[in-house]
């Protein structure tokens, strides 16, 4: 169960609701027996109100609008001398530990109590017209990165993730593009973490992870204070 996602371009973002069934073990999102519309996808992912991914639809903002100045905050605790990759069989996941925890922390916003990072992970597309979970105006990014943490009322990410609880994950989504564009000024060449990952990409499907003895700075992908986002 996934309470919300702050989407961002590194200039952009949203925060929204959001939900999704653990339960199954095999889905996809194009083909007829486990795309969204199939039993794969089941309980809240067909008839919740609040679930992501989300189109953000044009009409109910403007790109030459002034944003209002809400506080979003993370902490120094983004950053790692060494991390762990591995290649889950549905993405490429980045975590600092095994345990999926951190000291890096995200508040503000709404958020009741502050929320501890737990894990990255991509969506990408076969081209450059698709890739991300979220869309603007109908467009897709051609990738979409997930920083995944939990709140701190809960014991680890496990507890959080198992718990049912609307409030327990909460997630900043990064449109990523290979060259700027309109929506995003800061594209993948001039994020050198992303460089690190790509450099270290798992060759094949693992239910390990692979220890990546090299730095790795995560606060590259996250909003700035000045970045506009949505909630």
């Amino acid at each position: 169960m996934v309470s919300s996602i702050i989407l961002s371009s590194l200039t952009f973002g949203l925060l929204i609701s959001a939900s999704f069934s653990e339960a199954a073990t095999v889905f996809c999102y194009d083909e007829a027996d486990c795309d969204p519309y199939s039993s794969m996808w089941p309980g809240v992912c067909q008839d919740g109100k609040h679930q992501s991914p989300i189109d953000l639809r044009r009409d109910l903002f403007s790109l030459f609008s002034t944003p209002k100045s809400v506080p979003l905050n993370f902490n120094g605790g983004y950053s790692a001398p060494q991390f762990l990759i591995k290649d889950n069989g549905h993405t490429v996941q980045v975590s600092f530990n095994s345990q999926l925890t951190s000291n890096a922390q995200m508040t503000g916003y709404g958020l009741e109590v502050p929320y501890t990072f737990a894990q990255a992970h991509f969506h990408w597309g076969k081209d450059s017209m698709s890739g991300s979970e979220h869309s603007i105006g109908g467009l897709h990014h051609p990738m979409e990165l997930h920083l995944v943490h939990y709140s701190t009322k809960y014991p680890s990410f496990s507890a959080a993730a198992a718990s049912g609880d609307p409030t327990a994950l909460a997630v900043v989504g990064v449109f990523l593009d290979p060259t700027p564009t309109l929506w995003n000024e800061t594209f993948i060449n001039t994020v050198p973490a992303f460089d690190v990952i790509a450099n270290n990409l798992p060759m094949k499907f693992e239910t390990t992870d692979e220890v990546v003895n090299q730095p790795i700075d995560l606060s590259q992908f996250l909003p700035k204070p000045t970045d506009a986002f949505y909630r």
